[in-house]
């Protein structure tokens, strides 16, 4: 199975990258729009992930697979959107889980 990133360096994408990790999922790192947190890092009990910018994950190939896990009002619609404008699909490279 190939990794998955999280769409989302705040502390819902963090708690979600530690919860992936402990059932055996493999987590590739962390993406985020913030500049302040684009160069981090996450770190959880048995592993750490970097964290990109959006721009360098859509750059990413082959595309990767990521879930969306930020909790601000509007930021699942946002991202949809954005995501999708750029010939992701939801539910095949992309899910939102918050």
């Amino acid at each position: 199975m190939r990794p998955v990133w999280i769409l989302g360096a705040g502390p819902v994408g963090k708690s979600l990258a530690k919860a992936l990790s402990e059932e055996g999922l493999r987590v590739a790192g962390l993406a985020d729009i913030d500049h302040r947190k684009i160069g981090g890092v996450v770190r959880g009990p048995d592993a750490q992930w970097r964290v990109i910018s959006m721009e360098e994950l859509l750059a990413t190939v082959p595309r990767p697979r990521a879930v969306a896990a930020v909790g601000r009002d509007g930021a699942r619609g946002r991202i949809r959107t954005w995501l999708e404008a750029e010939g992701w699909v939801d539910g095949r490279d992309f899910f939102v889980a918050a």
